[in-house]
């Protein structure tokens, strides 16, 4: 089981397994260095660099484009 944080309304689809294209990266602790219940939590990077402007300027770049929770 793993826990998948997809952003939505990319401009690729993503599968949701550690296989998707966009390389997702696994995180298997909390910021306290304890062990994540439930399996990792695997990131998924978005095509539209999201993260970038989200990291410049603190927030999304469009209501609709936010991130998704998953559980599989």
């Amino acid at each position: 089981m793993a826990v998948h944080v997809i952003p939505l309304a990319d401009t690729r689809v993503h599968d949701r397994s550690i296989d998707c294209w966009c390389e997702p990266r696994q995180q298997w602790t909390d910021d306290d260095g304890l062990p994540l219940n439930g399996g990792p939590l695997v990131v998924h990077s978005s095509a539209d660099g999201r993260e970038l402007i989200e990291a410049l300027d603190g927030e999304s770049m469009r209501p609709n484009k936010l991130w998704g929770v998953f559980t599989d």
